[in-house]
């Protein structure tokens, strides 16, 4: 039971980020159309954008797959892949797919540009949002271990992967 819910976990994130990659995609890519001057997008364009949102939550996700403490240089490696392993693929599906056929160069090129720099603020972020929740349960464990001595049940004061993470430590 503890895999399949990992697992749902797993691809409930994959779908959270495929869906922003997409939206954001299909955005700039129809202002970028209007700016350029065409009044048509190809509803094939934005399904094989929908799909590259899809392939690039993966590729990001299983960048940090395992369950380990990563050194800081195995974690430096991991930051730059997610981002640019997304912003090489759009140009890629862009080429393949001539999301840009017929219309000036500037338009492809701030698209890239555009997408490159919505991977980094994603990931900009990412790292605040886990900066503070790491902080949060920082301050809580050190509340537990006042409370009750030694911390929890075990003593040890760690947080087992049992343990519910985002519920309130329970006061003793």
């Amino acid at each position: 039971m503890h895999k399949i819910r990992k697992l749902m976990r797993l691809e409930m994130d994959v779908e959270l980020f495929s869906c922003a990659h997409a939206i954001a995609m299909i955005c700039f890519y129809g202002i970028i159309v209007l700016i350029a001057g065409e009044k048509n997008v190809r509803i094939v364009a934005l399904f094989e954008m929908m799909a590259l949102g899809y392939v690039s939550a993966w590729t990001q996700k299983a960048l940090f797959l395992r369950e380990h403490v990563y050194s800081r240089a195995e974690y430096v490696i991991c930051e730059v892949l997610w981002n640019l392993m997304p912003s090489v693929f759009v140009p890629a599906f862009a080429s393949v797919f001539e999301w840009f056929d017929g219309m000036p160069e500037w338009a492809a090129m701030a698209f890239y540009i555009t997408m490159a720099c919505y991977f980094v603020f994603v990931w900009l972020f990412l790292r605040f949002i886990h900066y503070e929740e790491t902080v949060k349960m920082n301050r809580q464990l050190k509340k537990r271990r006042k409370k009750g001595g030694k911390g929890d049940e075990e003593g040890d004061g760690t947080v087992t992967s049992d343990e519910n993470i985002w519920e309130r430590p329970r006061d003793f």
